[in-house]
């Protein structure tokens, strides 16, 4: 990173500060094939995330990667909502389906103490993948691929409803990914 990045990052940190002066807010340039830039932000509740979400993502690209210059590092922007309680299924779906400007994580009912460690393990876990371990078994794969059946669990409550592109069949979906999760989880439980 070049003293021009570091006072491109430093601009960015005051404005989103000046905005949002309560709010816990980070950014980390990570080297990974290139620099990819980590903005975490810290939200209370859903309401306050479900209201400032775009408004900071908007603010990113207007001051922040608009004046960036290497293609890599332009494209690579990540910005991480860390909330302390449950959000919804539908709010994450559609914050961490945004392709404006950047990728975004939610992290929800996070409780742990934001520090060096914990960014460390979040851009691990999250962006780099550096915590997965990829040794397969090429003869389970293929005996999983062989066995496969559509008839699963999700596909049963998906065959059932009609979804359509558009804002009138939000609460549908929502309800659809609930039904989804929550046979999931109930399985997960019993196996």
């Amino acid at each position: 990173m070049n003293s021009t990045d570091s006072l491109l990052q430093q601009r960015i940190i005051d404005i989103l500060k000046a905005e949002y002066p309560e709010q816990f807010i980070s950014l980390q340039s990570v080297p990974y094939q290139g620099d990819i830039s980590l903005f975490t932000l810290w939200f209370d509740n859903e309401a306050g995330l479900e209201k400032e979400w775009d408004k900071i993502s908007g603010m990113i690209a207007a001051y922040y990667q608009a004046s960036l210059t290497d293609q890599f590092t332009k494209w690579n922007i990540y910005v991480c909502y860390l909330c302390k309680t449950l959000i919804s299924i539908s709010l994450k779906y559609k914050i961490e389906n945004d392709r404006f400007s950047s990728r975004k994580i939610i992290l929800d009912n996070f409780s742990e103490t934001i520090n060096d460690l914990t960014l460390d393990h979040i851009i691990r876990t999250h962006i780099t993948n550096k915590d997965l371990n990829f040794s397969a078994d090429v003869s389970k794969a293929r005996n999983a691929a062989s066995t496969y059946d559509s008839s699963g669990i999700a596909w049963d409550l998906l065959k059932k409803v009609t979804l359509k592109p558009g804002k009138g069949n939000l609460k549908d979906t929502q309800d659809v990914l609930e039904q989804i999760e929550a046979k999931l989880t109930d399985e997960n439980k019993k196996s």
